[in-house]
């Protein structure tokens, strides 16, 4: 499927959400470690399954079960929706392999930069509300940071718009990513570990820009971080506390929260996150020192907040994604959803690097969301992934929305999604019936706590 493919090549900038985490280091606590196994599974029988049994539910149970055995994943979940109901939910696996908890349709785990659409949603509404106005420069809001006399002075016309569509003039790939630098910061400002993302912003007041803010689209996991403290100023609520409460309660998702870094502080419903047979071991960015497997500890999870730090149900991603998109709710006016997925005006205009010898030359990135012209519609679309997790939510313009969430990230990661992207649009070609009732009735969305975490 070559369309599917080209959508897939865009996600090159999900993927590299971990890369550049994973330089960090730093004297911090450890967690248990559980080494992943080399085979969970050796055969499909071996993987347990949960769920209502609806017509053409044999189409993702053989997929699905096939995929964890190639890719070696211990647990997943997929929620399908058709017009504004929920007609799939499945959890495959387990939860915790070692304990044999069976993964649940609602189980929920770490989105990662599927993360950014939540926060991008949150500033929409806020302009939506005339809070704020999308030309605005960030720096005229977040006062309490200042550029110094001999910094670089074009970080005083870095605008929302900027941060929203990653044009902000930080680029990773030169200058590495800010979110991965917690022992730098830490040492520099002299401030607790891990550093937290206001920690960041302030250390990155005094760091030139890589190019002009506006030209260029570059993946930034910074960008959101200021976005999330933006939303803090704004509002005078924590970064969680207002998209649990003003954006998520209208949608009926009350299973959402921001997660934990350590084992020891998984929230309810909450997944455990393995790494891949053979990975490394990290110095932790924690207080107290030790080595780590790369879910608890590469990065800190609390400093990502508005940019990957979301813990969510397949069921709750769907329940997002078809109300801020209409069909299973009205959210917010049409133009909002207009701003949201308009393509930007930008030097460089397409997102997508070359891959593998593929451009995507039609697919852009909007304001928060991947977006991909159709025949008929626009696909909009995230992808998630970081050590021990990964994540894609997707709706298709005809009335169809996808989630689907693993507790680990294999190795070759680009081959994991190309395969799970193929497999979810398989599904959806083979016309699957799914449940005549809507599931949503049978899962509701929890009530968990936030996470209590200032930024």
């Amino acid at each position: 499927m070559p369309r599917n493919r080209s959508r897939l090549v865009s996600s090159f900038f999900a993927l590299i959400t971990f890369v550049f985490l994973l330089s960090a280091c730093g004297g911090g606590g450890s967690s248990p470690a559980t080494p992943p196994k080399t085979n969970y599974y050796s055969s499909a029988t071996e993987i347990p399954m949960s769920g209502p049994d609806v017509p053409g539910v044999e189409i993702y149970d053989a997929a699905v079960r096939s995929l964890m055995i190639k890719w070696n994943v211990p647990g997943m979940t997929v929620a399908v929706v058709r017009n504004g109901k929920l007609i799939v939910a499945r959890g495959y696996g387990y939860a915790e392999y070692d304990a044999r908890e069976p993964m649940q349709p609602g189980s929920r785990m770490r989105i990662s930069s599927a993360s950014k659409t939540f926060t991008a949603v949150a500033i929409i509404h806020l302009v939506e509300k005339g809070k704020l106005n999308f030309d605005d420069r960030f720096l005229d809001i977040l006062t309490q940071y200042q550029v110094p006399a001999n910094g670089d002075q074009r970080l005083r016309s870095v605008t929302i718009r900027n941060l929203l569509q990653h044009s902000g003039g930080w680029d990773r790939g030169k200058s590495g990513d800010p979110m991965g630098m917690s022992k730098q910061v830490v040492d520099a400002l002299h401030v607790p570990a891990p550093a937290t993302c206001s920690d960041t912003i302030r250390y990155m007041m005094s760091k030139p820009l890589d190019f002009n803010p506006g030209d260029h689209f570059v993946y930034s996991n910074f960008g959101y971080c200021i976005l999330g403290r933006v939303v803090e100023k704004l509002t005078g609520m924590r970064y969680e506390d207002y998209v649990r409460s003003e954006i998520l309660a209208g949608m009926d998702v009350h299973g959402m929260s921001t997660g934990r870094t350590l084992l020891s502080q998984r929230g309810p419903y909450e997944a455990r996150y393995y790494d891949y047979s053979g990975a490394p071991m990290y110095d932790s960015v924690m207080p107290g020192g030790g080595k780590v497997e790369g879910p608890y500890g590469a990065f800190s999870v609390e400093a990502a907040d508005a940019h990957g730090s979301w813990v969510a149900s397949s069921i709750d991603l769907t329940r997002f994604m078809t109300s801020i998109d209409g069909t299973r709710q009205k959210f917010w006016n049409p133009d909002m959803a207009t701003a949201f997925t308009a393509r930007p005006s930008l030097v460089t205009q397409d997102p997508t690097p070359a891959w593998n010898g593929t451009q995507n030359s039609d697919g852009w990135y909007g304001m928060g969301i991947f977006v991909q012209p159709d025949t008929q519609d626009m696909t909009w679309w995230h992808w998630g992934n970081s050590p021990g997790d990964d994540s894609i939510m997707l709706r298709n313009g005809r009335g169809w929305a996808w989630a689907a969430l693993a507790n680990t990230l294999p190795k070759d990661a680009v081959g994991f999604m190309n395969d799970l992207d193929a497999l979810l649009w398989s599904a959806f070609n083979s016309g699957v019936q799914g449940s005549d009732t809507d599931l949503y009735e049978q899962f509701p969305s929890p009530d968990v706590p936030s996470s209590g975490v200032q930024n």
